[in-house]
């Protein structure tokens, strides 16, 4: 089987990456973006938090996109108000080529110390956030990082927290580089692995019932 880099490298003829930097660069992809969006977080209910592409544009300050064919299969939509870059939101095609080019992004964000990237990740998306080379942040640092976030609960664990978003509670796990290369053991991350699937059935049965 073919890695990333190879894989990508593959397609470097016709693909390549689009760095949107400003309200004016995001515009042209803003349409086709947002529909790849809407698909990526059917799953799990919508995009908590974000109603329209238009809060997009204002509330993001980098998108990261692969293009393919002058087609969007794979882009990282980041904001850098607290400090680093904050991946808020991602999205793919479904095709091998979107998903692949999306991992790329997310290998390159968590193996580049200078980057400062990071994220907030629960579900299925932890995982994948592991298998990509990030590591979770302790809950004090996340909690002094995004010190303008209301905390509703910091997990036993000491690395899953529980804030507001969108009105809704969610369980979420810091993960990535905020402050440079995080080593977490093998054995705690895979109980963090395991408790984001616990987390996140409380959280859907706490907002189905409200």
């Amino acid at each position: 089987m073919k890695n990333i880099n190879e894989y990508i490298n593959e397609q470097l003829i016709t693909e390549h990456f689009v760095n949107c930097l400003n309200k004016e660069d995001m515009k042209p992809y803003a349409d086709e973006v947002w529909k790849m969006l809407q698909k990526t977080y059917e799953y799990c209910g919508g995009m908590a938090g974000m109603d329209s592409v238009d809060q997009l544009i204002d509330e993001t300050t980098m998108w990261k996109l692969v293009r393919k064919n002058n087609k969007i299969v794979a882009g990282i939509f980041y904001s850098d108000k607290r400090g680093g870059r904050k991946a808020c939101y991602a999205c793919n095609d479904g095709t091998e080529l979107g998903i692949q080019s999306l991992k790329k992004i997310m290998v390159e964000d968590n193996l580049i110390p200078d980057r400062q990237a990071w994220g907030e990740y629960s579900g299925k998306a932890v995982s994948t956030m592991f298998n990509q080379g990030a590591m979770p942040v302790p809950a004090s640092i996340a909690k002094e990082i995004m010190k303008d976030k209301e905390f509703l609960e910091i997990k036993p664990d000491g690395y899953y927290y529980t804030r507001k978003i969108g009105g809704q509670p969610h369980t979420k796990l810091m993960m990535g580089n905020p402050k440079g290369k995080v080593n977490v053991p093998e054995e705690v991350r895979q109980k963090l692995k395991e408790l984001a699937r616990k987390y996140d059935a409380e959280d859907k049965e706490k907002r189905s019932s409200n």
